[in-house]
């Protein structure tokens, strides 16, 4: 947990840095800046790097066929310098171009280097698509920053005793380490084979997952190590720390927890008794009253607390309560004999609907066989059915009303009757439909309507 703490630490650090890099950026395509840039304008490129003091270089490295040099300004020795540089072997150089990026032109982060020629540290640069006024691709705006800017920060992470932290790239390549005899191997992988360390497996996660953890052996101490992806560049950083510091550690804090434990509940215990001594004797009395009240006695008066605290606050919300029971069960009772009412007229309406439905469930004959049911899901609802058999033809209709309950089930009803009256006189099952639409939409006003099959055989 706390590895990731400090990761975090680091990654919010690069990310804040990433961010006024890019910010710089963007400033910089804006008119007229951008203009003056494309142009190689000596005193634009001067005053952008005097005004950005996080970053050591810039250059705009022109497309190949649109100039035939690039524009250089770097700060060496507290002094800034310009430079046309040729389209010699710097120019998209390969240990700093990313092909796909190039080739969707979209900005990047290249991997750091050594600037041998001007600057002769090692850097990285953030590289920027720029586009003149016909929107024809010119070539790359570079900023370059001291690597040390982006790791120095590394150096001075503080985990528990001798626990430390350091930035590698994906490769076991060495980017920032606060041991300088470990520092001299530059790859890590061969600082682990002459101590004996299994580095491998770590190095193969650290490739293909964002974080992880685990552990190694170094001179027969065990470590923990936990790894995470630094936004922006393709840097790991691997946070090391020793077994025994974090267990160690651990103890520490649980036997602090435990020791506040241990007080808490000393210092709880005696509130506590020092309580129920004060309370005891009222919360008896009320601990009576309410198993009579319980019991049916719901008039029986609330005995008088002389204390003007939290108990007299207790007793009047037993008084309330007692006053509230008695009211809830007068309306308990007046529903409940407006619910049985209710409830009667209910069944009256249910058994008036059912006998709207057909009084044969069941019909067998010439060559059909039908069976239908119904069953609401309340007393009463839209939900309905009809048939009946005329001069050889069965007629039958199944439909929904929309809505539920009472209203529901008049409009059934209405469509039944309707049904069952108009249906012998009528040839075809359009004919039906179209009588029974045209006489309830003449006659209902109300939002209702039915969704209903009619069909003849």
């Amino acid at each position: 947990m706390y590895s990731e703490l400090i990761a975090e630490q680091a990654e919010n650090q690069i990310k804040e840095q990433g961010r006024v890099i890019e910010r710089i950026n963007s400033m910089l395509k804006l008119e007229p800046i951008k203009d003056l840039l494309i142009a190689g304008d000596r005193n634009t490129f001067k005053s952008v790097l005097k005004n950005s003091p996080e970053i050591c270089g810039c250059a705009l490295e022109y497309e190949p066929g649109y100039k035939d040099h690039d524009v250089f300004v770097y700060r060496h020795k507290d002094s800034v310098h310009f430079k046309k540089l040729s389209h010699g072997s710097i120019h998209f150089s390969t240990e700093r171009l990313d092909k796909d990026a190039h080739a969707q032109r979209k900005s990047y982060w290249s991997n750091y280097y050594y600037s041998f020629s001007y600057i002769k540290q090692r850097v990285f640069s953030r590289f920027e698509p720029m586009y003149d006024s016909k929107n024809q691709f010119v070539g790359y705006l570079r900023l370059d920053i001291f690597l040390e800017e982006f790791t120095d920060f590394v150096n001075h992470l503080s985990l528990y005793k001798t626990g430390y932290a350091y930035l590698m790239n994906r490769n076991g390549i060495l980017i920032a380490h606060p041991n300088q005899e470990i520092r001299m191997f530059s790859d890590i992988r061969k600082y682990a084979e002459t101590k004996n360390i299994d580095y491998e497996k770590i190095l193969k996660r650290a490739t293909k997952e964002e974080s992880g953890a685990g552990e190694i052996s170094i001179d027969h101490v065990r470590f923990f190590v936990y790894f995470k992806h630094m936004p922006h560049t393709k840097w790991v950083l691997v946070v090391i720390c020793p077994h025994h510091e974090v267990f160690d550690s651990i103890a520490r804090i649980n036997d602090l927890i435990l020791i506040c434990c241990i007080s808490c509940l000393i210092l709880l215990f005696w509130v506590v008794i020092r309580v129920i001594k004060r309370l005891f004797y009222p919360l008896k009395q009320f601990s009576t009253v309410t198993r009579m009240i319980a019991d049916g006695n719901f008039n029986e008066p609330i005995p008088m607390i002389g204390n003007k605290d939290e108990i007299q606050e207790l007793r009047e919300s037993f008084v309330y309560m007692q006053k509230r029971i008695v009211e809830s069960i007068e309306n308990l009772r007046i529903s409940t004999i407006e619910k049985e009412k209710i409830e009667g007229e209910m069944r009256v309406a249910q058994r008036i609907q059912e006998r709207f439905l057909p009084s044969i469930p069941r019909i067998s004959k010439f060559h059909f066989s039908l069976y239908a049911r119904l069953e609401q899901s309340k007393a009463v609802g839209g939900d309905m059915y009809s048939y009946f058999v005329k001069r050889n033809c069965l007629y039958f209709i199944v439909g929904d009303v929309r809505g539920k309950g009472i209203p529901a089930a008049l409009y059934m009803a209405s469509v039944s009757t309707l049904f069952n009256y108009i249906a012998p006189r009528k040839r075809t099952s359009s004919d039906i439909c179209n009588t029974i639409n045209n006489y309830m939409s003449d006659n209902v006003e109300d939002d209702m309507f039915i969704t209903m099959f009619v069909g003849i055989d």
